[in-house]
């Protein structure tokens, strides 16, 4: 035995890293992304009680009155994570939400870019000042709430998830 490792005992090593390093790539996509967000913070603007949701919800979600009040809550932070801030409310425009919805899910290439294509276009703003208007993102009022997100500090905005 002792001259069967010695003969070959490099070989063998060598095909067990191999092995681990397969087991470990094949094995990857089974452990999760503990750094891929699962929940988003949302607010009912009926009752302003902030409250966490799925990250995967297209709001508006109905608020307790049953009406579609709840919408997402975007906050970042320019300090790593200590003081987050709230730069604006996010939700979908009613006939674009109805259209991600229908497409969510499909393995279809030309149904994702449609469901991608409408959540651009379809997704609204709002700051978070009581009475401001709700503007489509992509429009020079949504441009410039998202620069609400910068950081004045040359830090980099992080975006704010619930733990």
């Amino acid at each position: 035995m002792r001259q069967f490792i010695n003969k070959y005992g490099a070989y063998i090593a060598a095909g067990a890293v191999v092995l681990t390093a397969i087991l470990i790539y094949a094995l990857g996509p089974f452990r999760g992304n503990p750094s891929v967000p699962t929940r988003a913070f949302y607010i009912d603007e009926a009752t302003g009680e902030e409250s966490i949701q799925p990250i995967a919800s297209i709001p508006p979600l109905p608020g307790k009155d049953g009406k579609p009040t709840l919408v997402q809550v975007v906050k970042v932070s320019c300090d790593g994570g200590k003081n987050p801030r709230t730069v604006y409310y996010r939700k979908y425009a009613p006939q674009a939400k109805q259209k991600i919805e229908e497409l969510r899910g499909t393995n279809d290439a030309t149904k994702q870019t449609e469901m991608d294509d409408w959540m651009s276009r379809g997704e609204m703003l709002r700051d978070p000042a009581p009475g401001s208007p709700w503007v489509y993102a992509l429009s020079d009022a949504g441009e410039k709430l998202r620069e609400k997100a910068l950081c004045t500090n040359g830090q980099i905005a992080r975006v704010v998830y619930p733990p």
